[in-house]
């Protein structure tokens, strides 16, 4: 018994460089993707461990091809080793995490026929910078036209903010109050309280 024990002991760090560097990955990704969903034990250990997987390989071939141009070799297992495949994984978790969020990396999956894009909530796919919204109040004859500032995360049913805004009467297109030259003034807008929202292109509002 005592003898498995210390087996198990000698193994770990052999079991942990398996997995330590798709975990850090993953955690780093995350937090750039804001990507809070939680997967059970063994999901999660096979995430690390595939991952980890895959950054050591590109990880080594990465500094082979180094060690042929500068003749500088970084043997595997040594401090210096573990030193730079952390900051390799910290620097790659980064970069690629921006790249998955960034609209034009989606744009790229639609135009060679992946239906889907890497957020998972639709409203990352249609808010952009300067995206205004005409948000229709449930059994009102009012509707809210204003420049998006934040959406609620991680719901289907968000609670929307807009400044710039305006409360407009949707029976003679009127409105009744402008707070359009007014930054400092912003509403609040409930799921329960809207039902149609407009999205209005950023490129037909800059002359708002």
């Amino acid at each position: 018994m005592i003898d498995k024990i210390l087996e198990l002991i000698n193994s770990l760090p052999l079991i942990i460089s398996n997995v330590a560097y798709g975990a850090l990955f993953l955690v780093v990704f995350k937090f750039v993707t804001f990507k809070d969903k939680e997967d059970d034990i063994k999901t999660n250990l096979i995430n690390c461990i595939t991952t980890n997987f895959i950054l050591v390989i590109i990880f080594n071939c990465i500094f082979k091809f180094i060690e042929k141009l500068t003749q500088i070799a970084i043997k595997p297992n040594t401090n210096i080793y573990y030193f730079l495949m952390i900051v390799f994984t910290l620097i790659f978790a980064y970069i690629f995490g921006l790249i998955v969020t960034n609209q034009k990396f989606n744009k790229i999956l639609l135009r060679v026929g992946i239906k889907r894009t890497t957020n998972d909530n639709i409203w990352d796919d249609v808010i952009q910078s300067y995206t205004w919204l005409y948000v229709h109040m449930k059994g009102k004859d009012f509707a809210y036209l204003g420049e998006v500032k934040y959406v609620e995360e991680h719901t289907d049913n968000p609670k929307i903010v807009l400044c710039n805004y305006k409360l407009m009467k949707m029976s003679t297109a009127e409105a009744v109050v402008d707070y359009t030259d007014d930054k400092t003034r912003m509403v609040m807008l409930s799921p329960d309280d809207y039902d149609i929202v407009e999205i209005i292109p950023a490129d037909k509002t800059k002359n708002k």
